[in-house]
């Protein structure tokens, strides 16, 4: 098990994030102290204020996590919301290479963002009420943002996506969030139009009752689709939506999703799906396996278990996790 692998247990919403931000208290300091020091601190704050009444009006159980992690990690309220608003922060990595094979039994992710951000992600599960989920977690987040499985059986992989506009709304990291917890996500993505969104990811979905498909986001728009078998998503767009491309067209973004469609097969081992993701051994930026790679993650779901690989404790390995709470 790794050291960064962390248990809650709650029977409401404001209760997890209490328990989440007593857990984390040092680590959101350091995150909104880091994001104070910039000079545009100011602009990011009150760009996120915009954003927060449509949000609590659409998700108010979400903002009463949120008001218990601010709650339990000692912060203001309104420090640790634009830590979540991504959109305010104007942030323009790249994030992630996805992989889904083994008629949609097997995920593979690569969770990339930055080396200085290795500490800011690990492993959690998380009860709230009757549902669970476990995920990778940033720290200055809701969670659902990288990579989960809930307790219906459906894995959500995001892959960040560049559009050319966004507009004050429901920030793209909260709807993931959301999302995270359907247990019909192919029918909640359909709905999303009755939500003002600020921007949109990519959203994989597979379940292990064998169902899978994926969307892609604007702050506008959404295309749901059910992609053929092996499947790779990377961070630009592959549906009609691609007229909304912001994305450099030197980006890695091709590059891994070319090495993924290459080593890709309709049938993988757990260990075949590793190797694909440890593609690269020079680590270079567009590579699979890069220097921007902090976690790594297979989902088998057919055996029920999550194989987990973290860049700040990399000299574990793998790490196997059994997901016992998808067989009640």
């Amino acid at each position: 098990m790794h050291t960064h692998y962390h248990e809650i247990e709650a029977n409401t919403y404001y209760e997890a994030g209490l328990q989440q931000g007593s857990l984390f208290t040092q680590e959101i300091h350091d995150e909104i102290d880091f994001l104070k020091k910039s000079s545009d601190w100011k602009r990011i704050q009150a760009q996120a204020e915009q954003m927060l009444p449509v949000t609590v009006r659409s998700f108010p159980h979400l903002f009463d996590e949120l008001k218990g992690y601010a709650q339990g990690a000692q912060v203001p309220l309104a420090e640790l919301w634009p830590c979540i608003v991504e959109e305010a922060q104007n942030v323009s990595s790249e994030r992630c290479t996805t992989i889904v094979t083994n008629k949609g039994y097997l995920v593979g992710h690569n969770e990339d963002w930055d080396e200085q951000s290795t500490e800011d992600i690990c492993l959690i599960k998380k009860r709230i009420g009757s549902l669970t989920r476990l995920e990778l977690f940033y720290y200055g987040s809701l969670g659902g943002n990288a990579i989960s499985i809930s307790s219906f059986g459906v894995v959500q992989a995001i892959n960040t996506l560049h559009h050319a506009t966004t507009q004050p709304g429901i920030p793209r990291n909260v709807i993931a969030r959301w999302l995270a917890e359907s247990e019909s996500p192919q029918r909640d993505v359909e709905n999303l139009n009755q939500f003002i969104r600020a921007s949109g990811y990519a959203h994989i979905f597979t379940s292990s009752n064998g169902n899978y498909s994926m969307a892609e986001c604007t702050e506008t728009e959404q295309i749901s689709f059910t992609p053929q078998l092996p499947f790779v998503h990377a961070n630009h767009y592959i549906s009609t939506l691609a007229s909304h491309e912001a994305i450099e067209p030197m980006s890695t973004s091709f590059t891994r999703y070319d090495q993924a469609q290459k080593l890709v097969s309709k049938t993988m081992s757990v260990q075949e799906m590793q190797e694909v993701l440890s593609n690269g051994s020079q680590r270079k930026s567009e590579d699979l396996f890069n220097t921007d790679t902090i976690a790594r993650t297979v989902f088998d779901l057919e055996l029920y278990q999550c194989h987990v690989w973290l860049a700040r404790e990399k000299k574990k390995g793998w790490v196997t996790y059994d997901l016992d709470f998808l067989k009640t």
